[in-house]
């Protein structure tokens, strides 16, 4: 398999950091990412640290709060 080396080619932006080790119940959060990412992300951070969060649309946003 032939690879082409590219230059100059900019890399992805990086990936959006959630802030839901600094989050306590009933805080919430705005974002603009798209659904089915947040509400993995808030899903997989809940199971891992034994926390709950809800996402739901806020205008043309979502919001994400931590429920318990």
């Amino acid at each position: 398999m032939n690879h082409v080396i590219e230059r100059d080619v900019a890399p992805p932006p990086p990936l959006q950091r959630y802030p839901f080790s600094d989050m306590k119940i009933g805080d919430s959060f705005l974002t603009r990412q798209p659904r089915n990412r947040v509400a993995a992300a808030a899903s997989d951070y809940g199971k891992r640290h034994s926390k709950q969060f809800s996402v739901r649309r806020d205008g043309e946003q979502l919001r994400v709060w931590r429920i318990g």
